[in-house]
């Protein structure tokens, strides 16, 4: 085929073709009734296809019912018809099913490719933008691609020796990035893990039972407000994801008081959010609301609103949310479906907390201030590692792949 595809180098020593997709591999189309597999498996846009088990608390929650799942075969590739377009591909290590959202694509028997080549070439940018126009959607991101359009899709073909040899290359590359990733991430979760361990040690009535202690509904009142009588025109309003570690997300994010349901969490400057559902709970997502852009806003259905009565209290309190061991008793009592679980109002309203004297309390709230920025910086630095080392990894199977670089040789095609 003659036809060129943007972006791609020919190497005058190479035979190129640009192939439809269709040509070289299939849908497996394989069900899992009657239950042949029970190893479940989870595509992420970062590592891949994994099992379920190592994905940790992130993503959606696996169905109870893997009848109805899509059998997965060891080389087979899983794409993600809607965020295919962020590289949400992998090639599977393992026999397993996934859920059927996901395209399961098998090679024909033309020996016409290598997957592991076919994998890596959905990473490429310049195939991943290319694809915005056969999707259908409002986000691009989130732009369904029908089998019958991605099918129809070129690929950039060089003999199946010199597929293996990219293949081969960009494994023994590729690894070291996502090692070093892993290795940035970890420092993330250790370091936030012992500061979470720090302020159990600071506020915890079961750490220092010489302290007095008080219940948090003594403290003050979980939603004290839920009503949206009175207000008008536009107010702030925070998703789940808005509400992070220590820290609230951009401000800018209104909506009309009439497209907010009495069933929403409102707060104003001073109160405590605290995500009910598991993951964000368990992540100790509690954050004072301040410096808000209006007087009052709403957060997600998801969001207790928690109110001191005494304003000075807030830091202590705020750091006392995020301690370790309320955090894990609290997903202790998850209450809910397999699909979505949650923090009941009543644990948090009962939950005792180490209450000092008004001074001692001061000074925890600023040592818990101080880790907090520590730990605000280094998630910072961990982001801009991270991004850098993406970065460096797409431009190598970019460069691999379109033939700008020669793995053989080591040198730029130029």
């Amino acid at each position: 085929m003659s036809t060129k595809v943007p972006g791609w180098v020919v190497n005058p020593n190479t035979k190129l073709e640009f192939v439809p997709l269709g040509r070289l591999v299939r849908l497996r189309n394989e069900k899992n009734d009657p239950i042949r597999m029970t190893q479940v498996l989870s595509l992420t846009a970062d590592r891949g296809v994994i099992r379920y088990e190592d994905k940790g608390a992130v993503g959606n929650n696996a169905s109870e019912d893997i009848s109805r799942y899509s059998i997965v075969r060891k080389g087979d590739i899983v794409v993600n018809s809607m965020n295919v377009i962020i590289g949400s591909v992998g090639l599977s290590k393992y026999d397993g099913v996934l859920s059927p959202v996901y395209y399961v694509l098998t090679p024909l028997e033309n020996d016409l490719v290598d997957m592991r080549y076919l994998a890596y070439h959905f990473q490429v940018k310049s195939f991943q933008q290319s694809l915005i126009r056969i999707g259908y959607g409002i986000l691009d991101h989130r732009m369904r691609i029908p089998w019958i359009n991605l099918k129809a899709e070129l690929i950039a073909l060089p003999p199946l020796e010199e597929q293996r040899r990219i293949a081969d290359y960009l494994d023994q590359q590729v690894p070291r990035i996502d090692q070093a990733v892993l290795l940035f991430r970890r420092q993330l979760a250790t370091s936030s893990l012992a500061f979470m361990s720090k302020v159990e040690h600071q506020t915890s009535a079961r750490l220092n039972p010489a302290d007095p202690f008080r219940r948090f509904r003594r403290l003050g009142k979980v939603d004290p407000i839920t009503s949206i009588a009175g207000l008008e025109g536009d107010v702030t309003f925070l998703g789940l994801e808005d509400v992070q570690p220590g820290k609230l997300g951009d401000f800018s994010n209104t909506r009309n008081v009439d497209g907010v349901s009495s069933g929403y969490s409102r707060f104003k400057s001073g109160d405590i959010l605290i995500p009910k559902v598991s993951p964000s709970f368990g992540h100790g997502r509690a954050v004072v609301a301040t410096a808000l852009v209006s007087s009052v806003g709403f957060a997600s259905t998801e969001v207790y609103v928690f109110r001191s009565n005494d304003p000075g209290d807030w830091d202590y309190i705020c750091g006392s949310f995020r301690a370790r061991d309320f955090l894990l008793a609290g997903e202790a009592t998850y209450q809910g479906v397999a699909g979505v679980k949650r923090v009941d109002r009543d644990f948090i309203l009962d939950w005792p907390i180490r209450w000092p004297d008004r001074q001692t309390r001061e000074a925890v709230a600023a040592k818990i201030q101080k880790g907090q920025q520590d730990l605000e910086n280094l998630d910072f630095k961990t982001d801009v590692a991270v991004a850098s080392l993406r970065e460096l990894r797409s431009s190598l199977i970019t460069a691999a792949v379109t033939g700008t670089f020669d793995v053989t040789t080591g040198r730029s095609v130029a």
